[in-house]
């Protein structure tokens, strides 16, 4: 079926209609790919889509096509108590993006009754076609729901779909849509990744930008591409993740190499950022992945620049982090190692004494800290300007990508960045270790930093 093509949706006429029939067609046309998740069977279905794709045009055809049905496709049947939502931001968007064109499309459904002042729409067989704002979540409880379209899901709070929606859906196995444009890895992140997990064919994940839209002329796409940033292109036109983060630190300017350059000398350094300790008994495989890592760097600190040879990353208890580290600190032959400060320090410190005397390595311990910074600042003012005048290289290894990726995602609140605070840190120990002996020093708090490759 072509882009310029219609579906007919078939209605059950009810409560006693005289028609030689029992069905009527309403034609909505739709493109390629919102054909594609229409005909869908999945019940929730996650979909995310560059601006002007046709979201809000495809969730009304979705939610239309829901209420007019009878009964489940699992032969439960529909009854009045069994709403279709339609949700957005907040009752005032509800309003502009989806009740007028609604009333509209309702006016072509005969006996379909509209409520104005509720924004409802009731189809002739006694099911309710409604649209509600995220903003006014409480007032939103007490419902059953069959279908629920959530638009623009990443700008809601996930309560509303936790709280609210998933709860009125259970009687009947209710349906979802979440669709709109990423907006960070944020809640909307996760149930992508969640959909794009599933085995069951409960969930189902669909990603296009907005040039699958065949109304969109193509030499606008390629206006719009020279306009904007690559970060903005790709979340708001190439309905990307990947490229979500506010672009402050530029991962293109980071340059991977083989090995050291090995006519420069280098000092050592390795620098840990100690996540949380306990079990993740109970937890899902989702929860778990939010969950921050440990991460331990190792940089050599040259003339050219910084080199990252190796992040060991992961969730382990004090015991084997203390292993982790020290075996960091005898592969890169550091002198230093610098570890930020706090309870999580204290949790890994008497293991790290235990191995250290064990494997005979006593490398100088220094507590790094915050500086009186934000975190977002601190990894700011110690690598932008590296990343920028592109002094700062990395290793090969297998944990680069991850790298690389927190680099895009910088400063989004909802992505890690466990492993780039990490080589932040190394901005005090390599700044103190040009002025002072090590053997000199044990705690960093006091330290300012200043240094012009930093960028201010």
């Amino acid at each position: 079926m072509s882009g310029e093509d219609v579906f007919g949706i078939g209605r059950q006429f009810t409560h006693g209609e005289s028609r030689d029939d029992n069905t009527a067609t309403i034609n909505v046309s739709l493109h390629e790919q919102q054909l594609e998740v229409f005909n869908t069977p999945a019940r929730h279905i996650v979909c995310t889509c560059g601006r002007r794709w046709g979201k809000t045009h495809f969730a009304r055809a979705w939610g239309i096509q829901g209420t007019l049905l009878n009964e489940t496709a699992q032969g439960v049947p529909l009854t009045p108590d069994h709403e279709v939502w339609y949700v957005a931001q907040t009752y005032d968007r509800a309003r502009a993006m989806m009740w007028r064109p609604l009333k509209i499309q309702a006016r072509e459904i005969p006996g379909a009754k509209i409520y104005e002042r509720d924004m409802i729409i009731e189809m002739p067989n006694g099911r309710l076609f409604r649209s509600v704002g995220a903003d006014k979540e409480n007032s939103l409880r007490g419902n059953g729901i069959s279908h629920a379209i959530l638009d623009e899901y990443a700008f809601m709070k996930p309560g509303v779909y936790e709280m609210v929606i998933r709860p009125a859906q259970m009687e009947i196995r209710g349906r979802t849509l979440f669709i709109g444009t990423p907006e960070g890895k944020n809640h909307f992140y996760e149930l992508a990744k969640r959909a794009q997990a599933d085995t069951t064919g409960t969930w189902k994940f669909f990603n296009f930008p907005s040039w699958g839209n065949p109304r969109i002329p193509k030499d606008e796409i390629a206006a719009i591409r020279a306009e904007l940033t690559t970060s903005a292109f790709n979340q708001e036109v190439g309905a990307s993740f990947d490229s979500v983060g506010m672009g402050i630190l530029n991962a293109e300017s980071i340059e991977v190499l083989d090995k050291l350059p090995e006519a420069e000398s280098f000092t050592h350094y390795v620098s840990v950022d100690p996540a949380g300790f306990g079990s993740h008994q109970g937890l899902t495989n989702s929860q778990i992945a939010k969950l921050d890592e440990h991460a331990i760097a190792s940089v050599a600190v040259g003339e050219s620049g910084w080199y990252v040879t190796n992040i060991d990353h992961g969730r382990w208890q004090p015991r084997e982090t203390a292993l982790r580290i020290l075996r960091a600190v005898k592969h890169s032959q550091s002198r230093v190692l610098g570890i930020e400060g706090g309870s999580l320090m204290s949790a890994i410190d008497p293991f790290l004494r235990e191995e250290m005397r064990r494997m005979s390595i006593y490398p100088k311990i220094i507590t790094l800290s915050h500086g009186r910074k934000k975190k977002t600042e601190r990894i700011f003012w110690s690598l932008g300007g590296r990343i920028q005048h592109k002094k700062l290289f990395l290793i090969k290894g297998k944990w680069n990508n991850a790298f690389l990726n927190q680099v895009k995602d910088f400063p989004n609140p909802m992505a890690h960045d466990d492993l780039i605070d990490a080589v932040a840190y190394v901005d005090q120990m390599a700044t103190t270790i040009f002025d002072t002996d090590p053997g000199e020093v044990e705690d960093m708090s006091y330290f300012e930093m200043a240094d012009e490759e930093a960028g201010y």
